[in-house]
C-alpha cells in the first residue's frame, strides 16, 4: 500500500513504485548511473512521473526484476508475514566507466558550433 511504501524512503531502506509495481531499490543505489542522491528522490513514493521524465526508454522491468516487492495497491494494510532474511537480490552487471560523450555540430559559412553531450558530473573546460 502507499502507507507501507512511505515507510521505505531512506538510503539504507528504499522502495519506489514505477507504473504500479513496487521495487526495493536499496541494493541498486550504488549502481545507479546518476548516483544514489538522484535515486533516493523517488524513494518512499510513486516515482512513475519522475522516472518517465528521465528514463522512459529504460527497460526497468528487466533491470529491477530481482528487486520487485509487489503491486502498489490502495486499501487496508495487509499484515506482513515474517520470512527469514533473504540475501540481497542479484543485480545485472553495470558498466563501471561512464558512457562516452556524444557530439553533433552545426555549420554556417562563417561559424561552426560543436555540442558535446555527456552524463558526467563536474565537467568543465579544464577537464
Amino acid at each position: 500500500t502507499r502507507q507501507e511504501l512511505r515507510k521505505h524512503k531512506k538510503r539504507k531502506d528504499a522502495w519506489m513504485a514505477i507504473n504500479g509495481a513496487v521495487y526495493n531499490v536499496t541494493h541498486y543505489m550504488d549502481y545507479h548511473p546518476g548516483g544514489w542522491d538522484e535515486l533516493v528522490k523517488g524513494a518512499g513514493r510513486d516515482a512513475t512521473d519522475m522516472f518517465n521524465e528521465i528514463h522512459k526508454w529504460v527497460n526497468y522491468q528487466g533491470l529491477l526484476e530481482a528487486c520487485l516487492v509487489g503491486k502498489l495497491v490502495d486499501g487496508p494494510e495487509v499484515p506482513l508475514i515474517k520470512i527469514k532474511s533473504l540475501p540481497p537480490p542479484v543485480l545485472p552487471p553495470i558498466q563501471s566507466k561512464p558512457p562516452e560523450p556524444s557530439m553533433d555540430y552545426f555549420q554556417t559559412d562563417r561559424k561552426m558550433t560543436i555540442n558535446i553531450y555527456t552524463k558526467r558530473k563536474g565537467m568543465n573546460r579544464e577537464n
